[in-house]
């Protein structure tokens, strides 16, 4: 983007859009001394008789002052934001968030070639992938890898700058050359380690001749692709999806878009159908396949009934899943905040499994085993978080002036879902356990209407927003380029009602 300035012209007061804060400030300081001055020259004319005074004033515009002329002292300081100086013209302002891709190199060796181009050597062996096993750390991982206990602790110093190490999870991979053996080019093979930092970068962590250990950030080539599967359900929505080839991650965002409309336990029956259409990527390097990594299209159809909705990327960067005239898949809260429970208790009067006697349930109760990720049904901010008598541990979120929800019996609860903490919709908070009055694991839900606890089944939940007039052309143009994917494979879709 150009900015354009305005010809400069001669200075024309304080309130002048050319004139920068500290000419504005001298000039300001000009005209109250002027005033004084003024004072005094009326004072100096009785006695000295003269019919007028002049006034200089640090080589700025010379003020006239007839004998006996009122001077205006301002009596409001000028808004700040006209002393700012107009940019130069011509100037040209930087991309706000440059694709960070394109800030690093692309990785086109594997470690061991470039070991041999970097160092000038022949690795004393071939790179081997170590996997970070439970209750290991990864000094202990990279030790089991060949190295010393001192190299290992220079080469974390050196990647402790790019990740944290904190929280590795269990099965994260590392290639390691260990720095041992003798070469005739050096007095020591010099090690080397490749880890990833996150989605599609690599951080190449060297031991240079002299010793010292330094880093370099790559991306990996990746070939970036969609694929298209479809499904018909037989005993379960999950085993249907794993025999069509979807992710865990790619199921996980279809449940959770469906679920604001679907009811997974009682709605689902054998012979219906599923559709998606989602991205897969090939690593170039290693020629593996990363498969359902982002969903862009998903359609079921329940009993006849078919439902399908298109993923959107808004202006800000969120995502959003619509159908096809804009509408918006999500609601207010989900009905179903597990995925892959079981409800083992509807809403209603029931005989207490633990007490014996007939007692109203006001809520929900999802069986599944224990520790199975709790998902925040809207977002919200956290009301309460922490052990409520027969609730055991239990998280109430007020979602707006009428709805908030609770979750209990939480083998526990995670670590920041504290009381005023902000929550997003699907956002895990807790765990899926038997504390409190239960007798086995499972969550108790409750939505709760004006403080009083509702059927969550049954409740009128709020659609969500539909897509802003200012993005129905970028929608359109998502929609049309799903539509070309679709009918490239020979699918015909129906336009919703």
């Amino acid at each position: 983007m150009t900015m354009t300035s305005t010809k400069p012209r001669p200075y024309s007061g304080i309130n002048s859009p050319l004139v920068s804060p500290y000419q504005g400030f001298r000039y300001m300081v000009a005209g109250a001394m002027a005033a004084v001055f003024a004072l005094y020259a009326q004072a100096s004319l009785a006695t000295t008789g003269k019919d007028d005074a002049s006034v200089w004033i640090d080589e700025e515009p010379r003020v006239e002052l007839s004998a006996g002329q009122n001077v205006m002292i301002p009596t409001t300081r000028p808004d700040p934001s006209i002393m700012i100086p107009l940019a130069p013209e011509g100037m040209v302002l930087p991309e706000l968030r440059p694709d960070r891709r394109s800030l690093y190199p692309k990785t086109t060796l594997t470690l061991d070639e470039f070991y041999q181009q970097r160092l000038g050597l022949a690795p004393n062996q071939s790179a081997q992938r170590f996997k970070l096993k439970s209750g290991e750390g990864l000094a202990t991982m990279l030790k089991r890898g060949g190295m010393s206990g001192t190299d290992a602790q220079n080469a974390i110093a050196v990647i402790a700058d790019h990740r944290s190490l904190r929280s590795l999870p269990i099965g994260f991979m590392v290639d390691i050359i260990p720095p041992k053996g003798k070469a005739a080019e050096s007095d020591e093979f010099m090690g080397a380690l490749r880890l990833p930092l996150e989605d599609d970068f690599d951080l190449t962590v060297y031991q240079s001749t002299d010793g010292a250990w330094l880093s370099q950030i790559s991306t990996r080539p990746i070939e970036r692709f969609l694929t298209y599967t479809n499904g018909e359900i037989e005993t379960s929505l999950y085993k249907a999806s794993i025999n069509a080839g979807m992710s865990d991650n790619v199921f996980n965002t279809f449940v959770q878009v469906l679920s604001f409309s679907v009811d997974f336990q009682r709605e689902i029956q054998k012979g219906d159908q599923f559709e998606a259409l989602f991205e897969t990527k090939r690593d170039l390097i290693s020629g593996k396949t990363k498969y359902g990594t982002e969903l862009y299209y998903l359609s079921m159809t329940l009993s006849g009934d078919r439902l399908e909705y298109f993923r959107h990327e808004h202006a800000d960067g969120t995502i959003g899943w619509y159908d096809d005239a804009g509408n918006s898949a999500s609601r207010t809260l989900m009905r179903t905040p597990v995925n892959g429970a079981r409800l083992s208790s509807g809403y209603g009067k029931r005989k207490h499994p633990v007490l014996g006697y007939s007692k109203m349930h006001r809520g929900l109760d999802f069986a599944a085993p224990t520790g199975t990720p709790i998902m925040a049904a809207g977002s919200g901010v956290v009301e309460y978080s922490g052990w409520n008598g027969s609730y055991g541990k239990y998280i109430r979120i007020r979602h707006n002036s009428t709805y908030k929800t609770a979750y209990a019996h939480m083998s526990r609860i995670k670590r920041g879902v504290t009381p005023g903490a902000r929550v997003k919709q699907g956002q895990i908070i807790g765990y899926i356990g038997s504390t409190g009055r239960s007798t086995g694991p499972h969550l108790h839900y409750e939505i709760l209407v004006n403080n009083r606890k509702t059927n969550p089944m049954t409740v009128r939940l709020p659609a969500g927003k539909s897509i802003p007039d200012e993005e129905r052309a970028p929608f359109e143009l998502s929609l049309a380029a799903v539509e070309q994917e679709l009918t490239a494979r020979g699918i015909v879709r129906f336009a919703s009602e």
